[in-house]
């Protein structure tokens, strides 16, 4: 669902292009794009309780989408 979003001006500056819209050349999110933290960092979290990695249950407030809801 990220890499459908509209990329952060930023993004389009430290790559010297103009625009990038889901496609052959562009099918997941640069890593230079902010909006990572908080999307990929929730999930890995998740992922981790959910599969048994994890050694501390999820904290009273998940599920999160985001760590940025914290």
């Amino acid at each position: 669902a990220l890499a459908k979003e509209p990329v952060p001006q930023e993004v389009l500056t430290a790559y010297g292009v103009d625009s990038l819209t889901l496609g052959r050349e562009y099918i997941i999110p640069k890593p230079t794009d902010s909006r990572l933290l908080g999307v990929v960092s929730s999930a890995v979290a998740k992922a981790a309780v959910d599969t048994g990695v994890a050694q501390l249950p999820y904290p009273a407030n998940y599920p999160l989408n985001s760590v940025d809801d914290i």
